[in-house]
């Protein structure tokens, strides 16, 4: 038996049971999609809730910073998820609404530009910030800097992001310029130090010249050098500066390669 279309009535049947099975198909992707897209909705929904209750932010920030990420996830090409665990933590850093956005967009480019994960570089970019007392506004000079410390040394940015706060508070109360410390850590990282030891040593070594020891003021006298004026002076000298100051005292005092100290340099310029 055929239909009036021609086809027999057992491959009509075949052609419309194939349709349906297709149809079907598509309607469970359809939905599968949809139940993906919800749960990304909500899982959305609970972490810009979590700024609020979490991180500090208003309420009445939350569609502009929910703006502001769709928009920063097209222009860096980062996702909306990474994004949003950024912000969590630059707020958490007491980096909120406009302003927030603004380290948010600098450590999204940075991440770029170091091939470094979003999150380490919001973590090392607003410790860096903070240690400094720098506004939001200082947020692409900063960032800028933690990429030339880890292009110019051996390290990655997760090194320099969890090491960094072993020397930031010490550097920052003697007004060392973070420009200097991410150059001593580049310098000391590329003779082999890890980042972390380089920091706990650079630390050690600011903390000496700021409080120096008994030991070390009578050393730096017999040098023909004042302990409490090269502690005054370090944040205006800068690490370079001291540390040229010390050379040249040592140079000075050095004759045969032994370094004369004391009474002997007095009868040796007398």
């Amino acid at each position: 038996f055929r239909s009036k279309s021609g086809l027999k009535t057992d491959e009509s049947s075949g052609a419309l049971t194939g349709m349906a099975s297709k149809l079907k198909l598509v309607a469970l992707g359809m939905a599968a999609g949809a139940a993906v897209s919800i749960k990304m909705a909500a899982d959305w929904q609970v972490s810009m809730t979590q700024l609020v209750t979490g991180a500090g932010e208003s309420e009445k920030s939350i569609g502009m910073l929910r703006q502001g990420i769709l928009s920063l996830s097209v222009g860096t090409d980062t996702s909306v998820e990474e994004l949003t665990k950024g912000l969590y933590m630059i707020s958490s850093a007491g980096f909120h609404g406009a302003g927030g956005l603004s380290v948010l967009k600098a450590a999204a480019e940075g991440a770029k530009e170091g091939e470094a994960s979003l999150a380490d570089v919001a973590n090392v970019l607003t410790s860096a910030m903070n240690a400094y007392h720098l506004p939001a506004s200082a947020a692409n000079s900063v960032t800028q800097q933690l990429v030339a410390t880890v292009a110019a040394g051996k390290m990655h940015m997760e090194d320099l992001a969890t090491s960094l706060s072993a020397v930031l508070p010490i550097a920052a109360s003697a007004h060392i310029s973070f420009a200097q410390v991410g150059g001593a850590l580049a310098t000391m990282t590329m003779q082999g130090m890890t980042a972390h030891r380089a920091s706990m040593n650079l630390a050690n070594a600011i903390r000496s010249l700021l409080n120096p020891s008994a030991t070390a003021a009578k050393e730096m006298q017999s040098l023909g050098l004042n302990a409490n004026t090269v502690s005054s002076h370090l944040g205006s000298e800068g690490l370079t500066g001291t540390l040229a100051e010390l050379q040249t005292a040592i140079l000075n005092s050095t004759k045969g390669g032994s370094v004369l100290v004391g009474d002997m340099r007095s009868e040796e310029h007398t």
